[in-house]
């Protein structure tokens, strides 16, 4: 009797703990599949950083093209995606410098 009673304590206190066990199981490989996820989302990022200063200088260069050869395709092209610029007056010639008299 005293055995039977021991083996119904012991089953219950395993089973509680057996199913803690298999929860944590569970949430194990639910983080690491956040942690992957978030892993790559940092990654997008880190690569959208890198490759925004190419954009910004091919937006400039797209810009003074369309200004210098007044093309207004690449306007109409930079404006349908939300890029806006005026032409300014090119800056004027630095004055020759005086001969020296004789």
């Amino acid at each position: 009797m005293t055995r039977t009673l021991q083996r119904r304590i012991l089953l219950g206190l395993a089973l509680p703990f057996a199913g803690i066990v298999a929860a944590n199981v569970s949430m194990v490989a639910l983080n690491r599949a956040s942690q992957s996820e978030i892993a790559e989302r940092a990654q997008f990022i880190q690569q959208s950083v890198a490759l925004e200063r190419l954009n910004q200088e091919i937006i400039r260069a797209l810009a003074e093209l369309a200004v210098r050869n007044q093309d207004k395709d690449v306007t109409a092209l930079l404006n349908a995606n939300g890029v806006t610029f005026t032409a300014s007056a090119p800056a004027p010639a630095a004055p020759a410098p005086a001969g020296k008299g004789k």
